[in-house]
């Protein structure tokens, strides 16, 4: 059993990884993982994907000023003072500015963010989509034709990058022995 979430950080992270709505975008510091959400929903089968890529020290020195030393850090969620503007018991105070979205670490206790190697941007309290507020030089994207995408997750299943590895939870082994049966 997982801890019980103790920060306002936590709290959002386990919402986020069981589908409440949050301002977190989940990424993934591992390039299969993000292959296979990228060619696994099923709801989007024929249509081509996307594959995102986020150069968060780029992004985050290009929007919020923010250049850490070592350079090869990035900003960690309850942590670093410069996250706590987009706390959800920060946002809505008076005089609140419009930041663009932030991106960060997240501890990885949680089993879901530790299997799916996840990392977040966190949005202010401007929504509009990461690709319209983030500098072209920071934001990327692959396209993953849809003739593709089965052919592409029988290929990450073979390397055991499938939905029992990402989602390591009772429900995913009880979906998996079902398959077998």
């Amino acid at each position: 059993m997982e801890e019980v979430p103790r920060t306002e950080w936590e709290w959002l992270f386990l919402m986020q990884h069981y589908g409440v709505q949050t301002r977190l975008m989940d990424w993934t510091e591992h390039p299969l993982v993000a292959l296979y959400f990228a060619a696994s929903d099923k709801d989007r089968l024929g249509e081509d994907g996307r594959l995102w890529c986020l150069l968060p020290k780029v992004y985050n020195k290009a929007t919020h000023h923010i250049a850490l030393t070592p350079a090869a850090d990035i900003l960690c969620f309850d942590v670093d003072t410069e996250l706590e503007l987009f706390l959800p018991s920060q946002i809505g105070m008076a005089g609140s500015k419009y930041l663009p979205p932030i991106a960060a670490i997240a501890s990885q206790k949680f089993n879901r963010i530790y299997a799916q190697h996840g990392v977040f941007t966190v949005f202010h309290r401007n929504v509009d989509p990461l690709e319209k507020q983030a500098p072209s030089d920071s934001l990327k994207y692959f396209v993953i034709p849809a003739k593709a995408k089965a052919n592409i997750v029988k290929e990450l299943i073979t390397l055991k990058i499938d939905k029992l590895a990402l989602f390591p939870d009772l429900n995913s082994v009880a979906e998996k022995v079902k398959q077998l049966v």
